[in-house]
C-alpha cells in the first residue's frame, strides 16, 4: 500500500457519531495521521537531498564514514 492509497482510505472513514468531543477527536487523529503520511519522520539516504553531500547530518566524519542509499534517518530532507 502506498502513502497516497492510506491517505485516501484515512480521509473516507466514518467519524463516530457519540458526541462533538469524540467527532473532534476523531478528525484530529485523522490529520495527525495523514500529515504523518505526507512527509514521512523517516527516510532512505537515497531519497535525501544530503545524500551524498558533506553536510549529512549522520556522518559527516570522513569520506570513509559516508552513509549508503539504503541507510536510513530521521534527520534527512526530502529532495524536491
Amino acid at each position: 500500500m502506498t502513502n497516497e492509497n492510506a491517505i485516501n482510505i484515512l480521509r473516507h472513514l466514518n467519524p463516530p457519531r457519540t458526541s462533538k468531543a469524540d467527532f473532534d477527536a476523531f478528525r484530529q487523529a485523522i490529520e495527525m495521521a495523514t500529515e504523518s503520511l505526507k512527509e514521512p519522520k523517516i527516510m532512505r539516504c537515497k531519497e535525501c537531498k544530503w545524500f551524498g553531500n558533506i553536510g549529512c547530518a549522520i556522518k559527516n566524519v570522513s569520506y570513509l564514514d559516508r552513509p549508503t542509499e539504503n541507510d536510513f534517518c530521521s534527520y534527512g530532507e526530502r529532495r524536491r
